[in-house]
């Protein structure tokens, strides 16, 4: 990773970094911060930046944050298009 990266991951807060795959004109990187605010900052930074075509940044849940979700998402309502005129 080059020294630019280290520093920007450094001061993001980053409690660990890996980058998957490094190569001329792509990058991917696991990157774990403290919140999701610190993940959308560190998003924007990097696309204010200008260097980058496209930044993504995808927020893992943990196993349990997981299953809450699962558990909220049967009780949310939602029905499919078609269903919904047959309840």
């Amino acid at each position: 990773m080059s020294k630019r990266c280290s520093v920007l991951f450094e001061r993001s807060c980053a409690k660990s970094v890996t980058v998957i795959c490094y190569v001329r004109r792509n990058a991917a990187a696991l990157v774990e911060l403290p919140d999701n605010v610190s993940a959308a900052a560190l998003s924007i930074a990097i696309s204010a930046g200008g260097s980058c075509k496209s930044v993504k940044t995808v927020p893992l849940l943990s196993a349990k944050e997981g299953v809450a979700a699962m558990k909220k998402a049967s009780t949310c309502g939602y029905q499919p298009v078609g269903q919904a005129a047959k309840a």
